[in-house]
């Protein structure tokens, strides 16, 4: 018996960690939070975001719960849906999960809310996902961190961009998605980082391309590092730019809603200026509690350049909109890294 359920529970770990999209917790887990980012653009620039997610607390926690979030990107008003843990039922097997009578897979997001004044209701479904790659040396997005028991925060991206086709009535107005782009990531852990920066956008003029970035001031052991993770989807490539692919930020300047960046490997630069407006309030985890507030806008814009130092050529460079920004005290590390561009930088730009 015991070997059985010993098989049966290496099973379940390796299943989990080669599909970050699954349920990677468990009901019975203390000071424990996991949430799914369901990001959603239409063709006449309509956005919204939907978070469906738990909280735990701990065992027979008054404060335990599920819930779904909910921003609205062109105006920054935001939802908080209350629900109880008994209303979450994740598969064991498959990216699919239940909210009451709410569902969110790697196929489809179908909401039927009626709570604080919101009336939201439709189903979209998504086309052509484009998850980061999987591997046993690079599970996911995090990479080797992923095999680390003690982190404060793992993240997953289950899709840099894809299709939508379908509809959701807001507030009796409704928002016809189809033939929009939909983008879907997941966070889970103990807690969000102390200060941290977040940007996403596949909204270019290059059709095949989607880009995200973030970095954290992460805890290791008994002090932090900063650390980040990007990834730019371009003409079907995945190209990582992280703390564990040996890439580095040789340049970060922040400012109340903007900043500045450039990121460099052995190969390729990447070039960031991003600038946020109507922030909307968002409740993140802290220690497994929702009740920390942060300001997220969805309606952020971005320059980014993309450069090939070792051919001393600029591959692409322009715009994004309808991007996802956050930035929580950035200010704290900032000064950790360098101010001077680069010379990739110079001699590519100026």
């Amino acid at each position: 018996m015991f070997v059985n359920r010993e098989i049966i529970r290496q099973v379940s770990f390796f299943r989990k960690i080669y599909n970050p999209a699954l349920f990677q917790g468990s009901l019975a887990k203390k000071r424990y939070f996991e949430g799914w980012y369901f990001k959603m653009v239409s063709p006449n620039d309509r956005k919204i975001a939907v978070i469906p997610g738990i909280a735990i607390i701990g065992k027979n926690h008054p404060d335990n719960h599920s819930f779904i979030q909910f921003i609205d990107g062109n105006t920054g008003k935001t939802g908080y849906f209350r629900f109880g843990l008994a209303d979450f039922k994740p598969s064991k097997k498959h990216f699919h999960l239940q909210i009451g009578r709410n569902s969110f897979s790697g196929r489809h997001l179908s909401l039927d809310l009626d709570q604080n004044g919101w009336l939201i209701k439709g189903s979209v479904g998504f086309e052509a996902l484009h998850p980061a790659p999987v591997s046993l040396l690079t599970p996911g997005i995090m990479g080797w961190y992923r095999y680390v028991p003690f982190m404060e925060c793992y993240h997953g991206i289950l899709s840099m961009s894809h299709g939508l086709q379908g509809s959701m009535t807001l507030d009796k107005s409704i928002i016809d998605f189809s033939h929009g782009k939909g983008y879907i990531e997941k966070d889970w852990g103990r807690s969000f980082p102390s200060a941290y920066i977040w940007l996403q956008s596949n909204h270019f003029s290059e059709e095949e391309l989607s880009f995200m970035l973030s970095i954290a001031r992460i805890p290791w052991l008994n002090g932090s590092f900063i650390g980040f993770l990007s990834v730019l989807y371009y003409k079907g490539e995945m190209h990582r730019f992280a703390t564990y692919t040996g890439a580095s930020i040789i340049h970060l300047e922040v400012w109340d809603h903007s900043f500045r960046c450039t990121i460099e490997d052995k190969r390729f630069s990447i070039i960031i200026d991003a600038r946020g407006t109507n922030h909307g309030n968002l409740l993140a985890p802290t220690i497994g509690s929702m009740d920390r507030i942060i300001r997220e806008s969805m309606d952020a814009s971005l320059v980014l350049t993309f450069c090939d130092h070792r051919e001393n050529r600029m591959i692409f460079t322009g715009e994004g909109q309808h991007a996802g920004l956050e930035m929580v005290d950035p200010s704290s590390f900032s000064s950790e890294f360098k101010t001077q561009r680069s010379s990739v930088r110079k001699s590519l730009l100026q």
